[in-house]
């Protein structure tokens, strides 16, 4: 449950306000925009996220109605996604002249952003999370939660790891946001993410990514891996990819995965092992 600061916007946008405070923001803040949410009836324009790099999970929020800037702390937040969210509440407010912020408790002080109040809101926010978390990890399910850069998949089998290596010094909430945040970042460890493609072939729609030696790959789940290959690639299955991958295949998340580079002299057996597993042999 994402928790919501509300503010008068005065005619002004979150480009305008974000302009005005461009000299107080940190360094590392980084924007990007989403489409609206489905069936959301209080944005009228695209989202923007507000996010820092290497310490976010999802970052902040910013959306625009009639009248109003609204910025959400959304769940699993960082803290440092919590700092930024009170900062960009904080200034903003100050920009524009507020002597409050609207909340779905009521109105907040500018004085007291960093009240009891509200850190108990937040947390109880984050609270509704983690029990939404629990109950779906009960049931056997996975969540998909919308990163800054890509999703996170949590459920059992992640669930179960990260509640396993918890301790008294790194709970389980401080070990799912780490992993949270290890997935947005994980490009900037010498991972190449590999894209995801839409494709057709005849009537049949699929999505696709390509493998090829060096880099190491992160993999969001698709229908195929198109493997580099003499001629066509080698079309694998998502679920062949372990066994042709062998020991250079890990889980990232629930269901994103990576793979462990492979130098052009061992490209020859993990084709063969391609090709075992699809019963055919590549053109030499």
């Amino acid at each position: 449950m994402a928790y919501a600061f509300r503010l008068k916007s005065h005619g002004k946008s979150w480009k305008d306000v974000l302009s005005g405070l461009q000299a107080r923001l940190p360094q590392d803040l980084r924007l990007r925009v989403e489409a609206p949410e489905k069936g959301s009836k209080l944005e009228r324009t695209p989202l923007v996220l507000a996010f820092r790099e290497a310490l976010s999970t999802r970052g902040v929020e910013l959306l625009e109605g009639e009248g109003t800037l609204t910025l959400r702390v959304p769940g699993f937040a960082s803290r440092e996604d919590l700092a930024l969210g009170l900062q960009l509440v904080e200034q903003s407010a100050g920009l524009l002249g507020e002597a409050e912020v609207e909340t779905v408790d009521g109105p907040v002080p500018l004085g007291s952003l960093y009240s009891e109040r509200v850190a108990g809101a937040l947390a109880q926010a984050q609270s509704e999370e983690n029990e939404k978390l629990n109950t779906a990890v009960q049931e056997g399910r996975t969540l998909e939660l919308p990163g800054c850069l890509r999703p996170f998949f949590l459920g059992p089998r992640t669930y179960a790891s990260l509640r396993a290596t918890s301790t008294a010094h790194e709970g389980l909430w401080d070990k799912v946001v780490s992993a949270y945040r290890q997935v947005q970042w994980v490009h900037l460890h010498g991972v190449h993410a590999a894209t995801v493609m839409g494709l057709r072939r005849g009537k049949a729609e699929f999505t696709a990514s390509t493998w090829q030696p060096g880099k190491a790959h992160v993999f969001a789940p698709v229908d195929v891996v198109l493997v580099k290959a003499p001629g066509e690639p080698l079309r694998l299955p998502w679920a062949g990819l372990p066994q042709v991958a062998a020991d250079h295949f890990g889980w990232l998340d629930e269901r994103q995965v990576v793979v462990r580079g492979f130098t052009e002299a061992e490209w020859p057996e993990l084709l063969a092992r391609a090709e075992a597993s699809l019963g055919t042999r590549a053109p030499q």
